[in-house]
């Protein structure tokens, strides 16, 4: 406030008289007037740097920029303090690394996460191909047990009615869900295999830990903008169709693999109804003895 500015300028030994109806002129040629005449001046009773209005502006410029001054002064040894615990923390985290700045770290992390997804190459495709049949296999087992083979094999079905159904849900599935369903398999089984190489092999930097950040916010940045382009899904759709159309088996092996997804498909079928059969009955006689289980009340009630 300005008492408080006024304070601060009598401290200096600074005297001024203003009319705040005048201009900075008109004061400063009252002034010379006023101390040209005056006895106290002529005397010595004051110095010439304690009076006029440049000698107050020059105390109050100085004053403000030495303010700045031990600001600035105050913010450095922040800062320094701030270096020290940093240079210290990195000496005793990686004691056998240099010092690294931000951009030198970035670089280094990257280049080892490219390192790393470059080797993804050396995956055999049987490994690619089992991991995205074991995730399609899960993902269709209940659509073509519960939804195409079983309604057609309702009661009372021929084998040419069962037939004849099979292919219509077979092309409706193929014509509309499947082909998103295996790119989305697809896409499901490459963030596996990408995330097991990177986040699961350790680093051979010696800066364990540093990058796991970085590592995660990439694979979700993987997972937010992946997409599959229309065209690739729909070449994919045509590809399902034609084959559904196809009815000769190529070889023996193709054979195998079918019969292989079906039996796969029912043991699936029966647990899942073993599981939901168990919750709603509770524990067998034998599993009460052994696991001193019991039902509950709306186990008993059914």
């Amino acid at each position: 406030n300005r008492q408080a500015k006024m304070d601060t300028i009598a401290e200096t030994g600074l005297f001024s008289q203003e009319n705040p109806r005048d201009d900075v002129k008109t004061i400063r040629q009252y002034e010379e007037k006023f101390f040209q005449s005056s006895t106290l001046f002529q005397s010595g009773a004051f110095k010439a740097t304690q009076i006029k209005m440049r000698n107050l502006s020059l105390a109050v410029s100085k004053r403000f920029w030495q303010t700045v001054k031990d600001s600035v002064q105050e913010q450095v040894e922040h800062f320094r303090s701030t270096r020290f615990d940093l240079e210290s923390e990195w000496k005793n985290t990686f004691p056998k690394q240099r010092e690294l700045n931000r951009n030198e770290l970035f670089e280094k992390g990257r280049d080892e996460m490219l390192d790393q997804v470059a080797s993804l190459m050396r995956i055999a495709p049987q490994e690619w191909d089992d991991a995205f049949a074991s995730r399609l296999v899960d993902a269709m087992s209940s659509t073509v047990v519960d939804k195409i083979y079983m309604p057609a094999a309702a009661k009372g079905a021929t084998p040419g009615h069962f037939k004849t159904q099979v292919d219509i849900k077979l092309r409706a599935w193929a014509n509309g869900e499947l082909p998103l369903l295996c790119t989305e398999k697809g896409a499901s089984t490459l963030i596996e295999k990408v995330s097991e190489v990177v986040l699961e092999n350790p680093t051979q930097n010696g800066l364990q830990g540093l990058f796991d950040p970085l590592r995660k916010e990439v694979l979700a940045g993987i997972k937010r903008r992946r997409d599959w382009m229309t065209a690739d899904i729909n070449r994919l759709r045509v590809i399902q169709l034609s084959s559904l159309q196809d009815e000769t088996v190529p070889d023996q092996q193709s054979w195998l693999l079918a019969v292989k997804f079906m039996e796969s498909a029912i043991d699936n079928e029966q647990k899942l109804a073993r599981e939901r059969l168990r919750q709603l009955i509770g524990p067998g006689a034998w599993e009460k003895w052994i696991s001193w289980r019991s039902q509950t009340s709306e186990q008993v009630r059914i």
